[in-house]
């Protein structure tokens, strides 16, 4: 029913209808990340018997695995960066951008961690700081390109 509906629109109102549900998809897809953060917040997947939230949003959510991947990503990288949300919200950044940076959140939670427990130098420690620092200081200043998408250091995907 729908595609005829579609068919016998004319060119513009077409134009229109897509502009208008795009946007609608991304304010829809950062909804659904805030609710996905809360779910995690409050572990409601484990109340609903999931060993995890990647289960959960497979299984209860009905998402691929690959899509469930992106969105906790993404959500959980906009926990730790409230920068990374408000360029999501914007438009500067999608899922998948959000997704490389996630290894680069992972890594910086993993360097707070080894700092508090030692008292030794960063370099005693082992850690890679002036690549964090870069990698994080990169990843939201300027874009990359005109529609403001930035790789981070990371191959793009064709």
């Amino acid at each position: 029913m729908q595609n005829l509906t579609i068919k016998k629109i004319n060119d513009h109102e077409l134009l229109l209808k897509i502009k208008f549900l795009a946007k609608e998809e991304k304010r829809l897809t950062q909804e659904v990340l805030d609710h996905l953060a809360e779910v995690e917040t409050r572990r409601l997947f484990a109340s609903r018997g999931y060993p995890s939230l990647f289960e959960f949003c497979v299984r209860e959510l009905g998402y691929s695995e690959s899509s469930a991947h992106r969105r906790i990503s993404a959500m959980r990288v906009m926990k730790a960066i409230p920068e990374a949300k408000e360029k999501f919200e914007a438009g500067l950044v999608n899922l998948s951008t959000l997704t490389q940076l996630k290894g680069e959140v992972t890594y910086a939670a993993k360097v707070r961690k080894r700092l508090r427990h030692s008292n030794r130098s960063r370099r005693a420690v082992g850690i890679r700081w002036s690549y964090s620092a870069t990698q994080f200081a990169s990843a939201f200043s300027n874009s990359q390109s005109s529609r403001g998408h930035q790789n981070f250091g990371h191959k793009e995907n064709g």
